[in-house]
């Protein structure tokens, strides 16, 4: 924009200074009027669209997990009850014999201790302590090493794994007395029982003997009466090998020979099974309950044919006889065991308030079954003893 104190006028000679102001403003206008005539626009740039974007999908984001509540603090009311560990196997097994041994000696439990238990592997089945004359598979066989004190003695045991095998492999030297009778396992054990005029020694053959307490007057008794009746005699018979010192005078057959040996054997299993010297070994036991006149009687025959009658109606068994079998039925007893497997059976009459049961229970070796002319025999020789023992009790 032009201002007017901006413009000088510059001519030369007169004509040029009589230019009117007017007119110069005319003129001015004039060259402002063309100086402004509007020009054409150029063009507009062509403009190239911009390739198209291709998106990939957008997974969602996961939405956040809330926040996890701080723990309240609760007061403790009570101490939090812990299951109590599982003992070791070890410890579990030395446990067991613990139970065995304090019976066999007949200490309370808590008389005999634990020394040591381990785990271990021996080198053959029978533990790597044979007996004497054994042969063992050679096989390794897991197992444990326990040693137990008792009365500030040592005893110590090899077992397998399942308590199935157990051999004692350490003891005090026994002192039972003068031997009455040596009994030895003729089958597979390899055991040998001692009875003597102090105790009862039992172990392996050429190993540590274990000496048990548990003295019974009525063995004693039954023992008295055998080293009484037979003179000294050595045998082998279905029941093992026996060396028997008797004092008597009657001359021992196979039956009677088989009868001590069976006796010995029995004692010998009573601890060995039952842990308990006092508990003996039944081969035969026959008990009536029941009918009209409310029975309850029990004959029961131990292993070497020793007899024992009983009344069990006051709740508990009431012995009334003790006996001896004789050589006819000493020969049916033991037939039975040498042939039949054993079993149980019961009888029972018709269906009333006062039914009579009978049972007859059979511990054998054999292999055959029962039948019913079996059981009459057995039934009635039950009889028969009872009926003795009634008479003998009764003094008729």
């Amino acid at each position: 924009m032009f201002r007017l104190t901006d413009l000088t006028l510059s001519g030369r000679g007169p004509r040029a200074s009589r230019i009117s102001f007017p007119g110069a403003i005319v003129s001015i206008l004039l060259l402002g009027a063309c100086a402004t005539t509007p020009q054409p626009e150029p063009p507009a740039p062509v403009t190239t669209p911009p390739p198209p974007v291709v998106t990939q999908p957008v997974e969602p984001e996961p939405e956040p997990e809330p926040p996890t509540p701080e723990p309240v603090a609760r007061p403790i009311t009570e101490e939090a009850k812990m299951p109590a560990p599982k003992p070791e196997p070890a410890v579990e097994v030395a446990e067991d014999l613990v139970l065995i041994l304090s019976g066999q000696l007949g200490l309370p439990v808590d008389a005999v201790t634990i020394v040591e238990a381990v785990e271990t592997v021996w080198p053959n089945a029978c533990l790597g302590f044979p007996a004497e004359g054994e042969i063992c598979a050679e096989v390794l066989t897991p197992g444990f090493a326990v040693s137990l004190e008792a009365d500030s003695q040592r005893y110590s045991y090899r077992t397998d794994e399942t308590l199935n095998r157990i051999r004692l492999v350490a003891a005090p030297i026994p002192d039972i007395g003068t031997p009455l009778a040596i009994w030895k396992d003729t089958r597979s054990s390899f055991a040998t029982a001692t009875v003597g005029t102090r105790g009862f020694a039992l172990g392996l053959r050429g190993g540590p003997q274990l000496v048990v307490s548990g003295e019974s007057s009525s063995r004693e008794e039954m023992m008295g009466q055998l080293l009484a009746r037979f003179a000294p005699f050595q045998a082998v018979t279905e029941a093992g090998a026996i060396d028997f010192r008797g004092e008597g005078t009657e001359d021992a057959g196979e039956i009677e020979q088989r009868m001590v040996a069976e006796w010995v054997r029995g004692y010998y299993l009573s601890i060995w099974i039952n842990s308990d010297p006092d508990i003996p070994t039944t081969v035969l036991t026959w008990e009536r309950v029941g009918g009209l006149a409310g029975f309850c009687d029990i004959v029961a025959i131990h292993a070497g044919g020793e007899v024992v009658v009983s009344d069990c109606r006051a709740g508990a068994d009431r012995i009334l006889t003790r006996s001896w079998l004789n050589r006819r039925q000493l020969i049916e007893v033991f037939g039975w065991m040498d042939e039949l497997e054993s079993f149980e059976s019961t009888q029972t009459e018709p269906a009333t308030a006062d039914a009579l049961r009978i049972s007859i229970t059979l511990q054998a070796n054999g292999w055959k079954k029962v039948d019913p002319e079996v059981l009459a025999a057995i039934h009635r020789l039950a009889s028969d003893l009872y009926l003795q023992s009634y008479e003998e009790a009764n003094g008729l």
